[in-house]
């Protein structure tokens, strides 16, 4: 079930509130209890002194809700961060939004993917999987100069069919300089942000082109 901005952000509220209230009778009770344990080792009866087992026992039993309340408050931080994250996300539909992805859909009849050399090489290729794991097609890199770059697909198989649109379709690239060594390529997915949901501790935004964690978002432009 996905989670919207608002149910998030009141369980992370809630979250908060409770957990300051209980680290503030924790705190509280710590100080009372070191009060008295110092004042109780101070009278203490030479003869019968303090049991040092359930001193250590107590000690124990302090630190563990201690813990316990510290774990609470980072789980907390990341419930507000994905509030955060899921409010942000939502701001991005009728945008169009480039992802670092190697999945794309066939979209009327094509698939566009962005590939980024780190530096010139003298050779590339690519091959494009279906959701099964199998090769539809494959192809040389035209232009292998550092920076930024487009290849355009047809959609259609290394039969010369034409696939129906949808996917997802898996791009690979490799790019090798004139030594033989492989050139480090980012590939990535442009497309307009139709929605977003929280799926576990991650923001999802879908794209005409799929969907993508939030975080592989890196650039945005247009809007409506």
């Amino acid at each position: 079930m996905a989670i919207t901005t608002a149910d998030a952000a009141t369980v992370a509220a809630a979250a908060k509130s409770q957990i300051a209230t209980s680290s503030t009778k924790i705190a509280a009770n710590s100080q009372t209890f070191l009060t008295l344990l110092t004042t109780q080792l101070k009278n203490q009866d030479p003869t019968s002194p303090t049991d040092m087992n359930t001193m250590t026992q107590q000690l124990t039993q302090m630190t563990g809700v201690e813990q316990q309340l510290l774990s609470n408050e980072l789980l907390t931080k990341l419930v507000s961060q994905s509030a955060n994250a899921m409010g942000t996300a939502v701001g991005l539909i009728g945008k169009t939004v480039t992802a670092t992805s190697n999945d794309n859909n066939i979209d009327g009849g094509k698939a566009d993917w962005i590939y980024e050399l780190s530096t010139n090489a003298a050779a590339g290729s690519v091959s494009i999987k279906n959701a099964a794991g199998a090769i539809v097609h494959t192809e040389k890199l035209s232009d292998v100069s550092a920076g930024r770059h487009t290849l355009s697909w047809n959609g259609k198989d290394l039969a010369g069919r034409t696939l129906a649109d949808g996917g997802p379709y898996t791009a690979s690239f490799n790019a090798a300089d004139a030594d033989g060594k492989s050139v480090a390529i980012t590939t990535m997915v442009k497309g307009t942000a139709t929605g977003a949901e929280q799926v576990g501790d991650q923001t999802m935004v879908s794209l005409t082109s799929g969907r993508v964690p939030y975080r592989a978002i890196v650039g945005i432009s247009g809007g409506i």
